[in-house]
């Protein structure tokens, strides 16, 4: 427990996330090198994720397809644009993270967990490790985030951490033959 290092692709400076985590937790930026075992985590988790969110392509799930998510994430990066990030443990990825859309000091958050990982305070540690990153490293003024009604415990680690709702747009999504609202949230930084 302690000091957590986030392990830097030669694209990322060092970042250290003093949020209390065993070390067999590695918060990591994402990398060409984490294809497979990303393949895996989204295959693994399929069809948990997609009973809470929108469906990714079918075409998404090949190493091709993964290595291009990747790659873009990486443009992302150069660009100024967004960051993203992997938790693993024991080498698996179990939790995926990332800021994007990052313009005039505002940037959108999001999170995902492995379901046999949910209720152990991962989906909080990514988002502290990437309030971290967006005060710290970024110096963003303000993060968003979008959350479907039907997720009411992301909803809640959200508002934990201070976020706000600032809107509801109702109707925003139909999954599985049920219109769903989002809620717009913001957390102010500065």
């Amino acid at each position: 427990m302690g000091l957590v290092q986030v392990k830097p692709s030669p694209l990322f400076s060092r970042l250290y996330v003093s949020i209390a985590m065993s070390a067999d937790y590695q918060f990591e930026a994402l990398a060409p090198n984490h294809v497979e075992p990303l393949l895996q985590f989204e295959l693994q988790n399929r069809s948990w994720f997609e009973s809470l969110i929108e469906a990714r392509p079918v075409s998404f799930y090949s190493i091709d397809a993964v290595a291009d998510h990747i790659q873009q994430a990486i443009y992302m990066l150069k660009e100024g644009r967004g960051r993203s990030y992997v938790l693993c443990h024991s080498n698996n990825i179990i939790a995926r993270a990332n800021i994007k859309s990052i313009d005039n000091g505002r940037g959108e958050i999001g999170y995902r967990v492995a379901k046999s990982y949910t209720g152990q305070g991962l989906a909080s540690y990514c988002l502290e490790c990437l309030l971290q990153v967006a005060r710290k490293e970024l110096g963003l003024e303000l993060l968003q985030a979008k959350v479907l009604e039907n997720n009411p415990a992301s909803l809640h680690i959200l508002q934990k951490q201070g976020f706000e709702i600032i809107e509801k747009t109702e109707n925003f999504l139909s999954l599985h033959g049920e219109n769903l609202a989002v809620f717009g949230l913001q957390l102010r930084l500065k």
